[in-house]
């Protein structure tokens, strides 16, 4: 006899090369003073609700993480069978992913993001452009609703999971199903924090 597993839930995890992730890191630091600051309906500093955000990926200085991302999203969209968005950018080499958005986000101590989805999209993803111990975790909630019954359960059992945390990596990526629900927990003292997520 065997146990299968019929409903997994897949997240890509990516680490880019030490000298572009230092590169990325150089490129988008400078540019976090341009980030609004926090509000109550954001407490972080980020640009999602902007229209211009203080970052282009299509720019010549992160062309490379742009195109890591592409790949991502090409290998996550065939091992889940969904349908390719990718074609070529007109005049470019570049993958162009016509529904693809990205927005900047920094977290310093006290900062959360409280749990939400990105339900509109397909494909959502993060990558950590740096970070240190103090940062917060981003936790994933198990999107079956009846675990939360299973309290005899052991809870570090694989398939009682309610949740399950992604501590930050510098130059790691993430990529999830745009429906999974997912937090930003507490960021602690002298956090270092700052991420670019994406929906495409």
């Amino acid at each position: 006899m065997h146990i299968e597993k019929i409903f997994p839930v897949g997240v890509l995890v990516h680490d880019v090369d030490p000298k572009l992730a230092d590169h990325i890191e150089n490129v988008v630091v400078k540019k976090i003073k341009d980030l609004p600051r926090p509000d109550a309906n954001a407490p972080h500093a980020t640009d999602y609700f902007e229209p211009n955000k203080i970052i282009d990926l299509h720019v010549y200085d992160l062309n490379d993480l742009y195109r890591e991302i592409c790949k991502g999203i090409g290998m996550y969209q065939s091992a889940s069978n969904m349908r390719s968005v990718q074609t070529k950018s007109p005049g470019t080499n570049l993958p162009d992913i016509h529904a693809l958005s990205w927005w900047t986000q920094d977290y310093i101590e006290g900062d959360v993001h409280h749990e939400h989805d990105h339900g509109v999209g397909s494909i959502s993803g993060i990558y950590w452009v740096r970070a240190n111990e103090s940062a917060g975790g981003l936790q994933f909630r198990n999107p079956n609703p009846l675990v939360q019954y299973q309290s005899q359960h052991d809870t570090n059992a694989e398939f009682s999971w309610q949740e399950y945390v992604y501590q930050p990596v510098k130059g790691r990526m993430l990529m999830y199903p745009s429906y999974l629900k997912h937090e930003v927990l507490k960021s602690g003292k002298d956090t270092i924090r700052t991420t670019i997520a994406f929906n495409t």
